[in-house]
């Protein structure tokens, strides 16, 4: 599944719970140009699907983790429908990056320690777990323009 056909779901799934999805109202999502050779996320992308089954229409079925970054690298984001660690090319972003996992299934971000990262070098980064609907799809969001994120969308620690 393609980022923007995710994100046109999650957006009409937010709609339907009568929320607006922060996610999207603060971040260049649509300046996204997907990470097809790997160059930001480098391993732990799982297995390109391109089947057109009912269970992979909304990644129910595939692993593959849906990637892309701005021109100008300020913004990687990774969707990942599966847990895994997933390792990024810290040099894609243009300065030290703010990282935070995002739960699609709640609207609630868990910031990760040691925030702001390098832009040096290759990171690691393992989701927190299950997400707050017990599935195991989360977004990693690494920013170097942070907008501001509102207290209660902040995940309560584990």
């Amino acid at each position: 599944m393609r980022f923007l056909d995710y994100r046109i779901h999650v957006i009409h799934r937010d709609a339907t719970r009568g929320r607006v999805d922060p996610f999207s109202m603060h971040r260049a999502w649509f300046d996204l140009v997907p990470d097809q050779n790997h160059t930001a996320v480098t391993a732990g992308y799982g297995t390109f699907d391109a089947s057109t089954t009912e269970g992979n229409r909304f990644v129910m079925t595939s692993d593959y983790v849906t990637a892309g970054r701005t021109l100008d690298a300020s913004l990687v984001m990774a969707y990942m429908p599966t847990l895994r660690p997933l390792t990024v090319d810290m040099t894609k972003l243009s300065a030290s990056a703010h990282a935070l996992w995002y739960d699609p299934s709640r609207g609630l971000y868990t910031p990760i320690e040691g925030s702001s990262l390098s832009n040096t070098g290759r990171r690691t980064f393992t989701p927190p777990g299950k997400n707050g609907d017990g599935d195991e799809d989360w977004v990693l969001i690494l920013e170097t323009k942070p907008p501001p994120l509102d207290a209660e969308k902040i995940s309560p620690s584990k």
